[in-house]
C-alpha cells in the first residue's frame, strides 16, 4: 500500500482568489474600504501597522508583508501583556472568509454531466474538486429519471486501489471542506452515510482507511488559529494536529508538496519533516509543485532536502489540477452514468515527468 502524503501551502487556495501573506494586508483594506462599518474592528490593525512604520527607518522589512507586520506585533504584544492576539485573529479569519468563494451547482447538462458535476467547468474550484475526489476514490453514479440534484447523482467510495492519501496543510481556509460539503447537500450516497475526513484521534492509532486532512495551524471555523508569526508552533490548542501530522508523514512512502514555498520563517514545519523520517525509511519519493519564476524556493528545496529522489516542478497549481482533468478524459460513449475518479497517479506521474528536475 502507498501512502501518499500531499503537504499543501498558501499556493494550493492563491488560484481561487484566497490572499496570500504578500497581498493580505491590501485584501484587507479594500474590505475595509467597501464597508468600514462591518469591518471597523480592521482599524485597530491598521493603526497599529502605522505605529510600526518607524521601523522601516532602521531596520529592512516588508511592512506590506502580514507575517512580518504580525510577527512585530506579536512580539511586543508577548512583552507588554498586551491582548493584540484576539484582535489580529479575527482579523485573519475575516479576511480568508471573505475572499473564500463558495462552490455552487451548476446548470447541469444531463448527457454530459460530467463536465458540470463539480460546479462551473471553467472554475477552478472544478479542478480543485476534481483532485479531492481523486484522493476518495470517488465514484458518481447518475440515477434514472430524477429532477432533483441530490436524486440524480449518488457519492460513493471505491476501495483504494493501492493507494492511500492524505493531505497536511498550513492553509486556515475551508477550501477542501467546502468540496465535501458539497457533495453531501448536492449529492445522495451509495451507502447512505456522509463523504466524510478520517476523525484525527484514529490517524495515531492507525485505525483508519478513509482520506485524512490535518490543518496545522487551524481553521476559520474552529476559532484557533495560529497566526503567521515567528512564534507559531507546537502547543495546546493544535498539539492534536500536529501529532496526527507526524504520524501521517512517518507512514509516507511519497510526500508531495503543492504551492508550498519553504519559507524561511517556518522552521516548526522543517523540523515535523525531520523528525517524522527519522522513523520513515521507506520514504521512497518526494515531489515539489511550486510557481518559482525566479528559482528561490527551487534553491531552498535544493539546501533543505539532500534526498536524491527530489523532484521539484516550478508550476500552477491550475495545470497540475488540469492535468488531473485531462488524465479523466472524455467518456467514449454518451449517456454517461457513473465517472470514477482514480486517475491520480497516471496524472501525477505524468505531470512531473514532463517538467520536473
Amino acid at each position: 500500500m502507498e501512502r501518499i502524503v500531499y503537504f499543501t501551502g498558501a499556493g494550493f487556495s492563491a488560484p481561487l482568489g484566497l490572499p496570500v501573506m504578500g497581498n493580505f494586508y491590501f485584501k484587507s483594506q479594500d474590505m475595509y474600504s467597501a464597508n468600514p462599518e462591518k469591518y471597523k474592528h480592521f482599524k485597530e490593525i491598521f493603526k497599529e501597522i502605522q505605529r510600526i512604520s518607524v521601523t522601516k527607518n532602521y531596520y529592512s522589512g516588508d511592512l506590506f508583508n502580514v507575517e512580518e507586520i504580525l510577527s512585530i506585533l506579536e512580539m511586543r504584544a508577548q512583552l507588554e501583556g498586551s491582548k493584540l492576539k484576539k484582535a489580529f485573529v479575527r482579523y485573519l479569519c475575516d479576511v480568508v472568509e471573505f475572499h473564500t468563494p463558495q462552490l455552487k451547482p451548476y446548470g447541469l447538462i444531463p448527457t454530459i454531466w460530467h463536465s458540470s458535476i463539480f460546479g462551473d467547468p471553467k472554475s477552478i474550484y472544478r479542478s480543485i474538486a476534481t483532485f479531492v475526489a481523486n484522493t476518495f476514490n470517488l465514484t458518481v453514479n447518475q440515477t434514472e429519471h430524477s429532477l432533483s440534484l441530490p436524486d440524480r447523482f449518488l457519492v460513493g467510495r471505491r476501495e483504494a486501489d493501492g493507494c492511500r492519501y492524505s493531505i497536511v496543510t498550513v492553509n486556515y481556509d475551508r477550501v477542501i471542506e467546502q468540496v465535501i460539503d458539497y457533495w453531501n447537500v448536492n449529492f445522495g450516497r451509495i451507502d447512505g452515510g456522509p463523504i466524510t475526513f478520517t476523525e484525527l484521534e484514529d490517524i495515531e492509532k492507525n485505525a483508519w482507511n478513509l482520506p485524512a486532512l490535518v490543518k496545522l495551524h487551524g481553521s476559520v471555523d474552529s476559532g484557533t488559529v495560529v497566526p503567521p508569526t515567528w512564534s507559531k508552533g507546537v502547543y495546546g490548542e493544535n498539539l492534536l494536529a500536529w501529532r496526527s501530522a507526524h504520524a501521517l508523514l512517518r507512514e509516507a512512502t511519497q510526500i508531495r508538496i503543492l504551492g508550498y514555498s519553504l519559507p524561511v520563517a517556518d522552521a516548526n514545519v522543517k523540523y515535523l519533516l525531520k523528525s517524522s523520517v527519522t522513523e520513515s525509511p521507506q520514504l521512497k519519493a518526494i515531489d515539489v509543485i511550486c510557481w518559482d519564476p525566479d528559482g528561490t524556493v527551487r534553491g531552498r528545496y535544493k539546501n533543505f532536502v539532500e534526498f536524491r529522489d527530489l523532484r521539484f516542478r516550478s508550476a500552477k497549481l491550475e495545470d497540475y489540477f488540469g492535468a488531473i482533468i485531462n488524465a479523466i478524459g472524455a467518456p467514449n460513449r454518451l449517456p454517461i452514468k457513473q465517472m470514477v475518479f482514480d486517475h491520480l497517479e497516471d496524472a501525477h506521474s505524468r505531470f512531473m515527468e514532463s517538467g520536473s528536475s
